[in-house]
């Protein structure tokens, strides 16, 4: 999933230019416009920090809520739990 445009809707809602976005997150300025262009993604430690920033719950900037999303979370889940079961984890 391409979280780009999502994170720019919340930035711009916010009413934060990209420089302080990355001011706030201690990363250089292109590393905010590199998300918000689909060119990476935030770490999960990033992640957390722009929901603060944006103060919005990290399920609505990842759509747990739509059926796509779900499924996706599923199929990841899925395959965490063989990883694990195959490096005898569990």
């Amino acid at each position: 999933m391409n979280f780009g445009p999502i994170l720019k809707k919340l930035r711009l809602s916010s009413g934060l230019k990209q420089s302080q976005v990355a001011t706030l997150m201690k990363v250089e300025g292109y590393v905010i416009s590199d998300w918000e262009q689909g060119r990476s993604e935030p770490s999960l430690d990033d992640f957390r920090k722009l929901c603060v920033i944006y103060d919005v719950p990290s399920d609505e900037v990842l759509c747990i809520d739509s059926p796509e999303a779900r499924a996706r979370v599923l199929v990841v889940s899925s395959d965490l739990l063989k990883t694990i079961k195959l490096r005898g984890q569990i």
